[in-house]
This record gives structure tokens, sequence and C-alpha cells, in this order.
């Protein structure tokens, strides 16, 4: 099955909330929560997108 969003889209997801957690702080959610309407992505697909994955 084909991904829904572009390596591009998810790349900058992660940049724009690791970006936001550097200068902002506070949890992982709120920043999720701020980015999510500025890039037009589900919340819980940017956090799949941010967690890394388990060994």
């Amino acid at each position: 099955m084909p991904q829904k969003y572009s390596p591009e889209l998810r790349e900058r997801a992660v940049r724009m909330v690791l970006k936001r957690q550097a200068t902002q702080g506070g949890p992982r959610s709120h920043s999720l929560r701020v980015i999510v309407p500025q890039i037009g992505v589900g919340e819980e697909t940017t956090r799949m997108c941010c967690t890394p994955p388990r060994p």
C-alpha cells in the first residue's frame, strides 16, 4: 500500500517538532498539537513520524 504522505512532508514535520522542542521545551505532545494544524497531517501520524522505530 502506498504511503499517504511523502517522505519530504514527514521530514518537515519531524524538523518542525524538533525545532519547537528545542526553542520552547515542554512536552512533545504539546509541540505536536501546535505543529499539526500548520502542516495538515494528523496528530497520530506526526507522532509516529517523530518516534524512532523500536529495535
